[in-house]
């Protein structure tokens, strides 16, 4: 876990401070999506097995963190970049003068639309994979019944121009990920 942690603390710094901070280049949406979806929930794993097992080991031997986890992170880093998306869209003209080079700023507004909706859209496929293809049961599709809440906050993204319009959309955003993060949880417990 120290590792993780150490890993995480250089992604939070590289993020926006040193000589070249990745948010400021375009590469903050992917750093988002590893660091933010598939470390924290492979962590996470990580930590309950080892809890199970009686003890931490020194390096991740091969197995302890299984492909499904690392699926598993999938649409929680899928729907936290969506968040950034939000930001980064609502912030663009903003990051521009600043001469900050988010990937809203190099790829532009409908791009970056088009990103949040593909990010979004993706996260829904990933329960629709644990059930058809690794074997869980029909719980696992719980997080889809936050679709239409998703679908509602991705119209707005679409619609909404100004910075004022944005702003209400990054909590509407982190709703999401919360509800279907909980559901997701319950569903692949059962």
């Amino acid at each position: 876990m120290l590792y993780v942690g150490l890993a995480s603390i250089a992604g939070a710094l590289s993020y926006s401070a040193g000589p070249f901070p990745l948010g400021d280049h375009g590469l903050g949406d992917p750093l988002f999506f590893v660091f933010f979806g598939l470390v924290s929930v492979g962590a996470t794993y990580y930590v309950q097995a080892a809890a199970r097992l009686g003890g931490f080991p020194l390096w991740f031997p091969p197995g302890t963190v299984p492909l499904r986890a690392i699926v598993a992170g999938l649409p929680v880093a899928a729907l936290t970049t969506c968040i950034l998306v939000i930001d980064n869209i609502r912030d663009l003209e903003y990051d521009r003068n600043k001469g900050e080079r988010t990937l809203a700023v190099i790829i532009g507004p409908r791009w970056s639309r088009v990103e949040y909706t593909a990010l979004m859209l993706f996260a829904y496929t990933v329960p629709v994979w644990f059930w058809l293809r690794a074997g869980f049961g029909p719980f696992v599709l719980l997080p889809c019944a936050t679709l239409p809440l998703a679908l509602s906050v991705a119209a707005r993204v679409w619609r909404s121009e100004t910075h004022a319009e944005m702003i209400p959309l990054t909590p509407a955003a982190g709703r999401v990920v919360l509800i279907f993060s909980l559901l997701f949880a319950f569903g692949l417990s059962r």
